[in-house]
């Protein structure tokens, strides 16, 4: 994805050891976001706006949770129900489908 000659969309910095941020890269006609800080800013806002049926009811209670020596992005929760979420970016899209390639041997 990431190559020579490759869209993306950047966003520059004012101060830093770098020049600015490299926030999404072209993948198949839409774009697919790598900025992680950026990611989980759409879905909070995604989730506050109830854009997600299946989600419906949940409120975000905590980013960033631990659980078992393993970290997860948020710990949503709806009454007594708690739901542990890890976002991903999938970078390969059939259809309605948001897929990872396949890995090259």
């Amino acid at each position: 994805m990431l190559v020579r000659g490759s869209r993306a969309l950047y966003r520059p910095k004012r101060e830093g050891r770098t020049l600015g941020y490299l926030v999404a890269i072209d993948a198949e006609g839409g774009y697919a976001i790598v900025d992680t800080a950026v990611q989980m800013s759409l879905f909070a806002g995604a989730l506050e706006k109830g854009a997600f049926r299946w989600l419906e009811g949940f409120k975000m209670e905590k980013r960033n949770v631990c659980f078992a020596s393993s970290r997860f992005d948020y710990l949503l929760k709806k009454q007594a129900l708690e739901l542990l979420l890890e976002l991903k970016s999938a970078t390969h899209i059939e259809g309605l489908l948001a897929l990872y390639p396949r890995r090259p041997h």
